[in-house]
């Protein structure tokens, strides 16, 4: 066919009909094509979403613990039944605790109780049972030198001096808080804010820059508390 013949074969009416179909046609399939891939992108969005919740929810469960708490339901001075209540709480990461919960009359006790200071913040802060968020340590055996601690990661096992240093520091900073909070009056007598002031400087100085006697002094606080730390533990499994 020569050019001249190919040109009015181009510029026919069946031609350009044909060519109109096909352009319709194909118009038509990218339109199809497009709101299938629309559909893929939508759904492979739903998909991720969803798994973006699986795992914030997984992470989530990995800290929480689930207390049933029973009681009695009594009309009338008559026990009409036994009410079973499942409470999901969030166990905070170690060394994210607060002292806000304790009261006056115990911050006071815990200023003028020195011996007994870092054991009652303890068992006020980690071994509440009306503040089960800051049950975040657990020493299980004594015989086990590793202390379990929560962590972001989930419960660790950690050497026990390491575990224990970190405890001491946290419950020292506490105290400071609760001098800072009371003021010097709290104290009911010179001896107590003295011993404070020993156990302090000693619990938070670099080993190096203690006496022979002061790190005697530091070892028995440290393995007192570690004792305290397994006897709640003990005790808090039976109540489980």
């Amino acid at each position: 066919m020569s050019s001249a013949n190919y040109k009015r074969h181009l510029e026919t009416s069946k031609h350009k009909k044909l060519f109109n179909e096909l352009s319709e046609q194909s118009e038509t399939n990218n339109k199809v094509l497009l709101s299938i891939i629309s559909r893929m992108e939508t759904t492979i969005n739903k998909l991720q979403d969803r798994v973006t919740d699986l795992e914030n929810s997984l992470s989530k469960k990995q800290n929480t613990q689930t207390y049933e708490s029973k009681g009695s339901m009594i009309v009338n001075n008559n026990k009409i039944g036994t009410i079973n209540q499942s409470v999901n709480i969030e166990i905070k990461c170690f060394g994210n605790e607060s002292i806000e919960h304790i009261s006056d009359d115990v911050k006071k006790d815990i200023l003028n109780s020195p011996n007994m200071a870092l054991r009652t913040l303890l068992k006020y802060i980690h071994f509440n049972p009306e503040k089960r968020e800051f049950q975040n340590i657990k020493w299980t055996n004594m015989q086990n030198p590793v202390i379990k601690t929560l962590r972001q990661d989930g419960w660790n096992l950690e050497n026990r001096d390491i575990a224990l240093d970190e405890l001491c520091r946290n419950l020292v900073s506490f105290i400071d808080d609760i001098r800072e909070e009371k003021g010097d009056s709290a104290f009911k007598n010179r001896s107590y804010k003295e011993k404070f002031d020993e156990m302090i400087n000693i619990l938070t100085s670099n080993d190096n820059n203690l006496s022979e006697e002061s790190k005697k002094k530091l070892k028995i606080e440290k393995r007192t508390l570690g004792r305290y730390l397994y006897q709640l533990t003990k005790e808090g499994n039976k109540k489980q």
